[in-house]
């Protein structure tokens, strides 16, 4: 029977993948102001254009926490 991942090094890079990830890069946030952030994104419905939106600082970090 093989061992599913082979050592506990193949553990923690695998696991690494998916537990360092950032959900948004800084080269996206294209400014901050007062209470504002306004960042870049894809438009992937519309022809995955590039586009930007502004939300409250505190929405942006909620936003942020749950994906």
């Amino acid at each position: 029977m093989q061992k599913p991942f082979g050592s506990p090094v193949h553990v923690l890079d695998y696991l690494g993948r998916y537990t360092h990830r950032v959900a948004l890069s800084n080269d996206r946030i294209v400014s901050t102001c007062n209470r504002d952030v306004t960042f870049s994104y894809r438009d992937r419905k519309n022809q995955n254009r590039k586009k930007t939106m502004t939300l409250d600082a505190h929405e942006f970090i909620a936003a942020s926490c749950s994906t």
